[in-house]
């Protein structure tokens, strides 16, 4: 993974890492500030006496009314209670919500990005979408392949090689029905990137082949084959002549020799080439 984007992702853990903490501090914040009942009924007590011990006795004996204690009592006491409370503004011991502070710190901090989009537009709209995408601040994947597509003779080899750019990745040589070939690394030229080499032996058969490196992916060349397959070998077979087949080792024009045998016999030939197998009957000469 590229530079850019590992700084990315670091960016992006640690935005929400801050995210996470303030919204704890502010949670823990509320929790330690909120009142509690029992400092609710107090702060009522003390901004109305006139409900002081009434409120708080009229609660406890609605919730755990003793054995011991008369229900018409405890019925009068929450009426009472409920006589003296409906009279009173308890709706003016709610705390007022001031958010002028924090409005203003939000609105410093909207002013300040927007005077830094406007004077560099470009800039900022990347961080933002790197922020949410860090595969984005990759640097561009850019693959160059040679020799692309090429004729070769059969049994020839052949080395491809890949260039690339802002990836560290091995690429991969994918070839239809073939198997694995392992990038090896070379020293990078003067056109700067890393360049792969892929060695290709005995080709034998038209093909075709692409590069691939992460999500990127070279056109599909061709492989083909070109001249006259090489001979390695051949069996001559004279039936009737009373000859065993025998595997002759044979180079180059060497496998097109004449076969002895009696006047008049037909003789077979395998020849085995790098390419292909090809059967024919000869008819040997005099």
């Amino acid at each position: 993974m590229a530079g850019g984007e590992t700084a990315a992702w670091v960016r992006l853990g640690v935005v929400i890492a801050a995210v996470v903490a303030v919204l704890a501090w502010a949670v823990g914040r509320w929790s330690a500030l909120a009142p509690r009942f029992d400092t609710w009924l107090e702060t009522l007590e003390q901004h109305f006496p006139v409900v002081r011990s009434w409120l708080r006795n009229a609660l406890e004996l609605e919730a755990h009314l003793d054995p011991h204690t008369s229900s018409e009592l405890a019925h009068a006491v929450a009426e009472e209670t409920a006589r003296r409370t409906h009279a009173l503004p308890i709706a003016s011991t709610r705390p007022r919500i001031e958010p002028k502070h924090p409005v203003l710190v939000l609105a410093g901090c909207l002013a300040a990005i927007i005077a830094v989009g406007l004077v560099l537009p470009q800039p900022v709209l990347r961080s933002w979408r790197t922020l949410w995408n860090p595969t984005l601040a990759a640097p561009p994947l850019r693959l160059e392949v040679e020799p692309g597509s090429v004729r070769v003779s059969p049994g020839a080899a052949l080395a491809v090689r890949a260039r690339v750019w802002g990836s560290a990745r091995r690429p991969d040589l994918v070839r239809p029905h073939e198997g694995a070939v392992t990038a090896v690394r070379e020293e990078s030229g003067p056109g700067g990137g890393q360049v792969w080499r892929f060695d290709l032996v005995q080709l034998t058969r038209d093909q075709t082949y692409r590069v691939r490196v992460g999500a990127v992916s070279s056109p599909e060349y061709r492989i083909a084959l070109a001249g006259e397959p090489t001979p390695v070998s051949f069996e001559g077979r004279v039936p009737g002549a009373g000859l065993r087949a025998v595997a002759v080792p044979a180079r180059g024009r060497d496998a097109r020799r004449p076969v002895g045998a009696a006047r008049h016999a037909r003789a077979r030939r395998d020849v085995r080439s790098r390419s292909h197998r090809s059967d024919g009957a000869h008819r040997p000469r005099r």
